[in-house]
């Protein structure tokens, strides 16, 4: 079982869909979980979440077998930005890609367990965000002139970076 997201092209919303790899047949129903508890009226395999919380789902009758618990933020500022790379067991990684300075700040684990209990991996890991400086020539340029402009930056880059 897993717990997929979906861009439901709204910031306020996610759509979530519950996915097996096993032949279960049709018609089936599903059980969702927010935060560990059972939400009684979601029997669909998807649905539109609205408020950030950890949410896992199993097909009824196998709810033995429910999917690790996948948490989602709906601040659009994150979206496509925060990859939980961890096992949702006893490994917690994070990757920040395609990061800018609003992302600046203090990144923390939270763990919920099934029976609903918060845990959070305090402190954090602190990440400062700084933008590429450009360097310009120091005179002035005129239009269709030929110039050429450099990046700084404190940071170590691939062998060969693309600037955008």
């Amino acid at each position: 079982m897993k717990v997929k997201e979906v861009d439901a092209g709204d910031e306020n919303q996610i759509k979530v869909t519950c996915s097996t790899s096993c032949s279960l047949g049709s018609d089936l129903q599903y059980v969702w979980y927010k935060n560990g508890q059972t939400l009684q009226d979601k029997t669909t395999a998807s649905m539109l979440v609205y408020e950030v919380a950890s949410y896992s789902c199993a097909v009824k009758g196998y709810e033995a077998l429910r999917s690790p618990a996948k948490y989602l933020n709906l601040a659009d500022e994150y979206k496509n930005h925060v990859e939980n790379l961890g096992n949702n067991k006893s490994s917690c990684t994070l990757r920040l890609k395609d990061i800018r300075v609003s992302h600046s700040g203090e990144y923390v684990f939270r763990v919920t367990t099934t029976e609903g209990e918060s845990y959070s991996g305090l402190p954090g890991v602190n990440v400062s965000v700084t933008a590429l400086q450009v360097l310009t020539p120091p005179e002035a340029v005129t239009e269709g002139e030929r110039v050429t402009l450099t990046c700084d930056t404190t940071c170590a880059l691939s062998k060969d970076p693309i600037f955008i």
